[in-house]
């Protein structure tokens, strides 16, 4: 599903929603500009290792200088869990453009839904420490 949360066009779709799964994507095909995903890692769950997810903070409070997490230029998707997933790992963080973004992938609904809570920086902004955040 395409969506822009203010940095630009995102993509993500719902992979098993018993399971609270889906999958994040940095294709250039689904996104405008080009976005890289943060803190990449292998292997998520057990599932396949073409299907990577990524490691991320618990907390924006955490989030100094993004400008210092290590992006992948080479990935185009990532698997997430949300927090009611065995696979959740915490916030996601991207680049798109000139601008950082955190997702906090929250639940899945029913209908295939995603209910979320994000943050995304003015141009160069890298510290989210200040970051308002709903209570879990």
């Amino acid at each position: 599903m395409p969506v822009d949360l203010g940095s630009g066009q995102i993509f993500y779709s719902v992979n098993l929603i018993e399971k609270q799964r889906g999958y994040f994507y940095a294709d250039p095909n689904h996104t405008n500009p080009a976005l890289q995903i943060g803190n990449v890692a292998p292997n998520p769950c057990g599932v396949p290792v073409d299907n990577p997810g990524y490691e991320g903070p618990t907390s924006v409070r955490q989030l100094a200088l993004l400008s210092n997490v290590v992006y992948d230029r080479s990935r185009r998707n990532v698997m997430f869990g949300t927090e009611e997933s065995d696979c959740y790992r915490g916030l996601l963080t991207y680049r798109q453009g000139d601008r950082y973004g955190v997702i906090r992938f929250i639940h899945i609904s029913d209908d295939g839904s995603v209910d979320i809570e994000y943050w995304v920086g003015e141009p160069g902004v890298d510290d989210f420490r200040n970051a308002p955040e709903l209570p879990r």
